[in-house]
């Protein structure tokens, strides 16, 4: 960690109008960091994706998902969710229905705006596993007759989806078709296997458009929109466009900032702890580590750092809660894992109580000392985000916010944030435990005494 004072520490943060981020208790010298030559490569490949031209280094690709925040890109997307608010009036009650990126950034947004008691048109479940307890649990009190399902899958072919959809239908009165072509919206890629007729609507999105960087695309904006009315979608795109923009237009932007730290972190640390205060942000944990792993958890494109860990071990929890589960190992244990604390602004006493908690384990990790005759060393990393716009602007603020920041690391690693072939791997070898005298198909065995 640098060797600076107290006072030198505090005054390293950087204000925006939606927020503040404190960096000074990092360890890195940011403005040295910024110095470096490889940043001016950053954001030129930042500025390519934002435009829409870069391509996915695997596939050949654009990668797009930039688009869909520029002003009135998705208006008849708008449009037609309006559209389909009426003609789906008679439904209560939105299951939207996804695995991974097809539901995690819905599963957020659905957490802050409950928290922030935004009013429902509609009530909205989520179901994220083919696992029939979990199915039953998620409709257990539903008229499953009054509510309309989501279904998202770029690819139209997820296993698990389907599975859902068969589970639910097979406790119905209606034939396959007929519960489709009646009951179910299909949010998916272009020219996939759900782009077609088998449902009562469907709105296909482009193929640039990675699982992980969708929650501004249909795929969240559908379920968002019927569940918490239209009128939500813009200011949250805008807020999505003001982050981008910033990441392009300024080398001191947020995003730029958190990727820069977290570079020069990962020669020394393994681990990373992302624990965020407050109910707003309490899925943010499941977000930022789909986006932190499935992105940077690979070697460079041409393997010549292979070894490197370009991501992070990931341990993530809601503050204060993990005060009481792992912070003890945050305050003493080897090695040092860094902490990204973040939060928006109190609007209640409780709230208050809240952040003064966070500052003190920051503050705690930082200066160390000796408690109960116990030693803690001190200097251990952290930074702050603070939110301070409660609004959809500053909900897809954060959000862009991330995902630019994943995307610079990227590019300072040289690692394709954009593919994710682990993934794919384990389709293929899933796929295969059903061939008899499969690797698979014998351990299998094994596990069921077979």
């Amino acid at each position: 960690m640098v060797d600076v004072s107290l006072d030198e520490c505090l005054l390293q943060r950087l204000s925006t109008p939606h927020g503040t981020f404190f960096y000074g208790f990092s360890g890195v010298d940011v403005g040295a960091a910024l110095g470096d030559s490889r940043i001016n490569d950053c954001l030129a490949h930042f500025r390519d994706l934002r435009l829409q031209r870069y391509k996915n280094p695997q596939t050949g690709s654009l990668v797009t998902h930039h688009r869909l925040r520029e002003p009135g890109a998705q208006a008849n997307l708008i449009d037609k969710i309006r559209q389909w608010d009426r003609d789906f009036s008679a439904f209560t009650t939105v299951c939207h229905i996804g695995m991974g990126g097809s539901v995690t950034g819905m599963l957020f947004l659905s957490r802050a705006l409950s928290a922030w008691n935004h009013p429902q048109n509609r009530r909205f479940i989520a179901i994220t596993s083919h696992d029939e307890w979990h199915i039953q649990r998620q409709l257990q009190g539903i008229d499953i007759t009054k509510t309309l399902f989501i279904v998202a899958s770029k690819s139209g072919s997820t296993v698990e989806v389907a599975a859902v959809l068969t589970t639910i239908i097979a406790h119905q009165h209606k034939t396959r078709a007929a519960f489709l072509g009646s009951q179910v919206i299909g949010i998916t890629g272009d020219q996939s296997a759900y782009d077609c007729g088998l449902f009562a609507a469907h709105h296909t999105f482009d193929n640039g458009i990675g699982g992980r960087f969708s929650i501004t695309s249909a795929v969240s904006l559908v379920s968002l929109g019927l569940v918490w009315g239209a009128d939500h979608i813009r200011p949250f795109l805008q807020g999505a466009h003001e982050a981008d923009m910033e990441a392009d237009q300024s080398p001191n932007s947020v995003a730029l900032i958190q990727a820069v730290i977290r570079y020069h972190q990962m020669n020394q640390y393994a681990g990373l702890a992302i624990v965020p205060y407050g109910e707003v942000l309490a899925d943010s944990g499941l977000l930022l580590s789909q986006l932190i792993c499935e992105s940077l958890g690979k070697p460079t494109a041409d393997d010549t750092k292979d070894g490197v860990q370009h991501a992070p071990i990931v341990v993530s929890g809601v503050g204060p809660g993990a005060q009481h589960t792992f912070f003890q190992q945050l305050h003493q244990g080897t090695p040092a894992i860094p902490v990204e604390f973040m939060m928006f602004s109190p609007k209640t006493p409780n709230q208050a109580h809240l952040l003064r908690q966070m500052v003190g384990q920051s503050v705690a990790l930082f200066e160390g000392g000796v408690e109960n005759g116990a030693y803690f060393p001190g200097r251990r990393p952290s930074t702050i985000w603070m939110m301070h716009s409660h609004s959809m602007v500053g909900l897809g603020y954060w959000v862009a916010s991330i995902e630019n920041r994943i995307a610079c690391e990227g590019f300072l690693q040289e690692v394709n944030a954009f593919d994710q072939p682990g993934v794919e791997l384990g389709k293929r070898i899933t796929q295969q435990t059903y061939e008899s005298g499969s690797t698979g198909d014998l351990l299998v065995r094994a596990l069921l005494k077979q």
